[in-house]
């Protein structure tokens, strides 16, 4: 993905609203070093065919899905747009307006709870429809849905076009796709109405058959974020009942009754993703051991638990939590729940490797991306595709924690330890796989020397000290 591009994507039937939809992107601050890409897709089958269609096409890490006749005035728009992203990896879709939570209606707009703004002519005549604007201190608000008038985004995730074969519910239903695969959804902060919706009345002939759709995929998931939505608002009301924002109770509660919430109602919940194991509110090793162990690559259980620890470790800590070297995500993912379930800080996880090696399959990067969504941490690791040799510049200046399983050659285990665990803190931690396998019976045949050698000469070191072993894996910490 092309970090520095941006692509504006459209499905188009008529050329003349589209050009003026582009005249207003290109009046637009393009941030400097930025691209501007604009792929249009003529005469759709579907909103969601058109848009997987010109998804594909393009290498750009945001994308901004918008109808042909919506037109950009914020002239800032790119470049609050790309901050925000930037600031907030784990967003990974925005909309102009949107609401908190999606009522049983499966209508975005009937919830107690909108945010955003935009003028829009659906009613005939042009005017501002105005919600909330995100609360004060942030640059977004989150959200459940945004309207797919213009959705914004900083990872590609299919659009579901065997499901959606019109133009009514793509974008409630892409809001769910996102959630499922960890991200959140949000509405920017707006000071002022960032685009007009030259829309006009709306042709809802196929729409109640793709709400009634939309409504059988996604009733577990939509009902289980409103039970988390109305316990939570609860909470605040009980301790703030002055808050700004504006919410309609009346409607929050007619909306519980029928989604049957009550409080408590989100502990009897089952939770089948791991982001959700909660236990009298405590997160259990075990199960996080367990989702773990189901990945595939070369980590036995204690190795397993040592990376569930070693986010622990460094809570206290600054800096960030680095991996040299993965296969298809089994460390990847210790690291990453860890980090988001055990730990206050939540940092994500920088992964350093080129995602090739001429001994491992050719589509190691394809499952490791699998294997990190079906975790449900997706918008939580940080890919930098390139050898270590090449990452000087993307890898973070401070790191609490560094997990080295790269090129395993002394050379290569020395190259590692001056190039990057010089960068860690004082106080924190490398850990070193293949370290030796001297106490692993059974497994002496997998003695890398040079890992144990290069190891060796850092621990002689006045500022590195060693902390323990797991296994084969060896933590070091930093004087």
């Amino acid at each position: 993905m092309n970090s520095h591009k941006i692509c504006f994507i459209y499905c188009v039937n008529q050329q003349d609203l589209l050009q003026e939809s582009i005249h207003h992107i290109s009046a637009l601050h393009i941030p400097e070093g930025y691209e501007i890409e604009i792929i249009s897709i003529p005469t759709a089958k579907s909103m969601t065919s058109g848009y997987n269609k010109a998804m594909s096409k393009s290498n750009a890490k945001y994308k901004v899905y918008l109808h042909q006749d919506v037109y950009i005035t914020h002239r800032n728009f790119l470049i609050d747009m790309i901050q925000i992203f930037k600031d907030n990896p784990q967003l990974g879709l925005m909309g102009v307006i949107g609401s908190a939570y999606v009522p049983p209606s499966g209508m975005w707009w009937d919830a107690g709870e909108n945010y955003g703004q935009v003028y829009a002519s659906h009613s005939g005549n042009m005017e501002l429809l105005a919600f909330n604007n995100s609360r004060e201190g942030h640059s977004y608000q989150r959200v459940a849905a945004v309207d797919g008038l213009l959705m914004m985004t900083q990872s590609d995730i299919s659009w579901r076009e065997d499901l959606f074969v019109d133009w009514d519910f793509y974008d409630l239903s892409q809001c769910m796709e996102f959630a499922r695969a960890g991200y959140e959804i949000g509405v920017p902060s707006q000071d002022t109405t960032w685009v007009i919706h030259d829309c006009g009345v709306a042709d809802l002939s196929k729409y109640e058959e793709n709400r009634i759709l939309f409504i059988q995929e996604y009733y577990d998931d939509i009902r289980e974020d409103f039970i988390s939505y109305y316990e939570r608002t609860r909470m605040e009301l009980a301790h703030d009942s002055t808050s700004s924002v504006e919410i309609n109770l009346p409607i929050i509660e007619k909306h519980s009754q029928e989604y049957k919430a009550s409080p408590g109602s989100k502990i009897a919940i089952k939770k089948e993703r791991c982001i959700i194991m909660n236990f009298n509110g405590k997160y259990q090793f075990s199960e996080l051991l367990e989702i773990v162990k189901k990945t595939e690559g070369y980590l036995m259980e204690l190795e397993i638990l040592a990376l569930l620890h070693l986010p622990l470790l460094v809570d206290h800590l600054a800096g960030e939590i680095v991996e040299i070297g993965t296969f298809k995500g089994k460390s990847a993912i210790a690291l990453g729940l860890s980090s988001q379930h055990l730990t206050t800080r939540k940092r994500s996880i920088h992964i350093i490797d080129p995602f090739y090696h001429p001994a491992l399959p050719v589509n190691y990067e394809d499952d490791f991306d699998l294997n990190i969504r079906n975790a449900g941490l997706e918008p939580h690791i940080l890919k930098i595709k390139k050898p270590s040799q090449e990452a000087y510049d993307d890898c973070p200046a401070e790191i609490a924690a560094l997990f080295i399983d790269g090129d395993h050659s002394y050379d290569g285990v020395i190259h590692d330890i001056v190039h990057y665990a010089s960068r860690v803190v004082p106080g924190g931690i490398i850990a070193f796989h293949d370290y030796s396998y001297t106490d692993c019976p059974g497994y002496e045949w997998a003695e890398l020397p040079g890992v144990t050698k290069a190891v060796d000469e850092m621990c002689a070191r006045n500022e590195y000290a060693y902390l323990c072993d797991y296994n084969s894996m060896r933590l070091v910490r930093k004087l």
